[in-house]
């Protein structure tokens, strides 16, 4: 943005705007933090006591069971089996999975296959999609607004996406436009934008008013992320007591069922 302001002179205007946009993006990481708080509290509750029931009281009602020589439903044969299993293996298995998350990153940041098809994936899902169109629109209509010519402009500004998929298409979109395909058809031929993005560069491109429309289509994509960042707020809680309460209450039943076997045993 420092970039473009040397080139247009109009420095405050671009210091105006980048400190909109940090405030647009510190409300959007709270509310990111807000929907993933309280969810995640009660997951991570959840995992302690569901750790606490399989590591030390499944594996002492275990030894109550065998005493007994009574065949186990095969419900609490598995929980037993996982409790003995976490019991010990729990090192090991948090060595493996934090080695597999470094493994992980480091095939993703230098294998370029795989990398593009994790960014490919994540591009499917309409969220972030739809997160990483609004980023770019809304620097992209900045630019134009500016005065920089469009095929600079998309390249200026698909440099602060973090997706190298994403900035790859950009950046062929751009030399599309260089070689004289319509806007709206290079932006079409992406294929990350739908059809409300295409028919919006279409209209602009007519009118003279491109950098309107685009500013349009940015302003659309946040507000309609911020839509769906309430629903998930207000479904991530309830969400995530109901599955608690379901893994809790499997355990319990798996270890309550062969203990009323045995009252019945006893009488």
């Amino acid at each position: 943005m420092i970039e473009i302001a040397e080139k247009t002179g109009s420095l405050y205007k671009v210091l105006f705007t980048i400190a909109n946009y940090e405030e647009n993006k510190g409300a959007l990481r709270y509310k990111l933090l807000s929907a993933v708080a309280y969810p995640a509290f009660i997951l991570s509750l959840g995992a302690a006591v569901v750790s606490f029931l399989l590591i030390y009281i499944v594996p002492k009602m275990q030894h109550i069971f065998l005493s007994l020589h009574k065949s186990l439903p095969t419900v609490t044969k598995v929980i037993i089996a996982v409790g003995s299993f976490m019991k010990n293996y729990f090192l090991e298995s948090f060595v493996f999975a934090v080695v597999g998350i470094v493994i992980f990153r480091l095939v993703y940041l230098r294998v370029e296959g795989f990398r593009n098809t994790i960014e490919k994936f994540l591009l499917g899902i309409s969220a972030y999609r739809k997160l990483r169109i609004a980023r770019f629109s809304s620097v992209l209509a900045f630019q134009l607004k500016a005065g920089i010519p469009l095929v600079d402009a998309v390249r200026s500004s698909y440099t602060v996406i973090s997706n190298h998929l994403f900035c790859k298409r950009m950046e062929e979109t751009a030399e599309n436009i260089e070689g004289g395909m319509a806007v709206d058809k290079a932006f079409e031929k992406a294929g990350f934008f739908d059809r409300m993005f295409i028919a919006s560069i279409n209209t602009g491109q007519r009118s003279g008013k491109l950098s309107e429309f685009i500013g349009r289509m940015a302003d659309y994509y946040e507000k309609d992320i911020d839509k769906l960042l309430k629903i998930v707020v207000s479904a991530a809680e309830p969400a995530a007591i109901l599955f608690l309460g379901v893994v809790v209450g499997f355990i319990v039943m798996s270890i309550m069922v062969p203990l009323f076997d045995i009252n019945q045993l006893i009488k």
